[in-house]
C-alpha cells in the first residue's frame, strides 16, 4: 500500500471524503509497514468484546484469559453455519426474485413480512446488475434499484456503514445503468441522487467512493464534460490506489484511457492500459481484461499501428475464444475488420464487416447496425464498387423513416443515403459520418456538422 498522497488530505479538505476516511488509509498503511503494530492489532482483533472493554480480573485462571483471546471451536463452527444458512437464504430468495416478473418485484418486496430483507440479497441483486448491463441494460437498472428497496426495507440497513456503502453503490449504478440505455436525463438525476445520499451520510468506505466516482465520471464522458470525467477518473485512481484496491485501480485507469483516447492523448492511453493490464487476472475479471486489450488494439488502430494491433489480439486470443458473449464477439469482429483495412486486406475487412452488419440487423439493434454500415461502405469505396455503396445507403432509408435514432444521428444518415445516391459520397465523407455516429451513441444533444 502507498503511503497517504497529499491529494487526500485535500480531498479531506474540500469535504469530498470524511476524515474518519483518511484515518482508516492510514491505519492500514501502519499495519502494512509496521510487523509489531500489525502482530498486536491482530491480537486485540481476537479478544472478545468484554476482554475490550474492560481488562480481565486478575482472580481469573491463566487458562481461562489464554483461552479468551479466541472463540472456542464451538462458536466458530456456530457462526459458520449461521452464515451458510444467512447465505442460502439470500440465494433462494434472489432465485425467486428472478422467476418473479420485472414489473412485480418492488411489490414483492414491499409486500413481505420477513422474506427479501437481507444484506446478502441486495449483494447477489446488485452483482446481477452489472453483469446483465451490456446485454439488458433496463434490467439492470432495475436490479440495481430492487437492490435499494431491498435495503430499505431491511430492518437497521441504513443506520449501519455497510447498508449505507451498499445503497450508494446500488444508486450509482442504478444511474449507470440508464446512462447505458441512453436515458442521460435520468442518469444524470440517479447521480445526483447518489451525491445527495453521501452529503448526508458521509461513508469511509475508499472502495464505496471510487467506484461511485468511475462511475460517475462515465456520463461525464458521454457529456463530453471531459474536465469533470478526468477529475473524476483521478480521485477514484486515487483512492484506489491508496486504499490497495488493485482491481478497482485498473477499472478507473481502463476508463481514463477511454478519456485520453478520445481526447487524441495516445501515449497517456497507452500508460493507463499498460498499468491496468498489469494488474489484471482474466480469469478473474475476463471483461475488463478484454475492454482493456480491445481500448488498447483501437488506440494502435488510431496510430495506424495496425500490425501492433493485430499481435495484440493474436496474443489474447484464448481469452476472447472463451467469451461466449455476443457483444464481445461482435466487438472482437469490428476489431479484426479495422485491423484488415488498415493493413489494406479489403476482402478480409469486408467478410468481417458484412458479419458484424448482419448480426445487429438480425439482432434489431438499429444504431450498431448504421455504423457497420458505415464500415462496409469504407470498403466498398476503397474497391471502388460505388453500386454496392448506394445499395447499403437504400437499405439505410427504412431507418430513416423509423424515427427509432435521435434526429441528429438521423440528419448523419440522411446526409450518407444522399451522398451515395448521387455517387459523391466521399471516404472523408463516410469517415465523418462514422465517427459522428460513434461520438453520439449516448449524447443525442451532439450536433451533426456536415463534413
Amino acid at each position: 500500500m502507498p503511503h497517504l498522497d497529499l491529494n487526500l488530505y485535500l480531498m479531506v479538505l474540500r469535504g469530498e471524503l470524511p476524515p474518519r476516511a483518511l484515518v482508516d488509509v492510514g491505519f492500514r498503511h501502519l499495519l502494512e509497514v509496521c510487523g509489531i503494530c500489525r502482530e498486536e492489532w491482530e491480537t486485540y482483533s481476537r479478544m472478545p468484546n468484554r476482554l475490550k472493554r474492560q481488562e480481565a480480573s486478575p482472580a481469573e485462571p491463566d487458562s481461562a484469559v489464554a483461552s479468551a483471546y479466541g472463540p472456542s471451536a464451538e462458536r466458530l463452527d456456530e457462526r459458520r453455519k449461521m452464515v451458510a444458512e444467512s447465505r442460502r437464504r439470500a440465494r433462494r430468495d434472489f432465485r425467486e426474485l428472478m422467476k418473479t416478473p420485472a414489473d412485480q418485484r418492488q411489490a414483492r418486496v414491499v409486500q413481505a413480512r420477513a422474506r427479501f430483507r437481507s444484506r446478502g440479497l441486495a449483494e447477489l441483486l446488485l452483482e446481477e446488475s452489472r453483469r446483465v448491463l451490456r446485454s439488458d441494460a433496463r434490467e439492470a437498472a432495475e436490479l440495481a434499484a430492487l437492490a435499494s428497496t431491498v435495503l430499505l426495507w431491511t430492518p437497521r440497513a441504513l443506520e449501519a456503514s455497510w447498508g449505507q456503502a451498499l445503497h450508494a453503490r446500488a444508486l450509482a449504478h442504478g444511474a449507470n445503468a440508464l446512462r447505458v440505455a441512453g436515458d442521460l436525463e435520468e442518469a444524470a438525476a440517479g447521480f445526483s441522487a447518489t451525491r445527495r445520499f453521501l452529503a448526508q451520510h458521509p461513508l469511509n468506505d475508499i472502495e464505496a467512493h471510487a467506484e461511485i466516482a468511475r462511475l460517475e465520471a462515465s456520463i461525464r464522458l458521454d457529456q463530453r464534460r471531459f474536465e469533470e470525467a478526468e477529475a473524476l477518473l483521478n480521485r477514484a485512481a486515487l483512492l484506489a490506489n491508496q486504499g490497495g484496491l488493485s482491481e478497482e485501480l485498473a477499472r478507473s485507469l481502463v476508463k481514463r484511457a477511454v478519456l485520453h483516447r478520445q481526447q487524441g492523448r495516445f501515449d497517456e492511453t497507452l500508460e493507463d492500459l499498460e498499468r491496468a493490464l498489469s494488474s489484471i487476472d482474466p480469469k478473474s475479471d475476463m471483461p475488463l481484461f478484454l475492454s482493456a486489450v480491445g481500448t488498447l488494439a483501437l488506440t494502435l488502430c488510431d496510430l495506424e499501428k495496425y500490425a501492433e494491433a493485430r499481435q495484440v489480439l493474436d496474443d489474447t486470443e484464448q481469452w476472447w475464444d472463451e467469451v461466449d458473449e455476443p457483444w464481445w464477439t461482435l466487438r472482437l469482429r469490428t476489431l479484426e475488420g479495422r485491423i484488415a483495412f488498415g493493413l489494406s486486406d479489403l476482402e478480409r475487412a469486408e467478410i468481417l464487416f458484412t458479419g458484424v452488419l448482419d448480426s445487429y440487423r438480425e439482432r434489431g439493434m438499429v444504431y450498431d447496425g448504421a455504423v457497420a454500415a458505415l464500415d462496409v461502405a469504407l470498403v466498398h469505396l476503397a474497391q471502388g464498387r460505388t453500386s454496392e455503396v448506394k445499395r447499403l445507403a437504400a437499405e439505410s432509408a427504412p431507418i430513416l423513416r423509423s424515427g427509432s435514432i435521435h434526429r441528429e444521428a438521423l440528419a448523419a444518415l440522411a446526409l450518407f443515403e444522399e451522398a451515395a445516391r448521387e455517387e459523391r459520397l466521399s471516404a472523408a465523407t463516410a469517415q465523418g459520418i462514422r465517427r459522428y455516429l460513434e461520438q453520439a451513441r449516448h449524447r443525442p444533444d451532439l450536433v451533426f456538422q456536415r463534413p
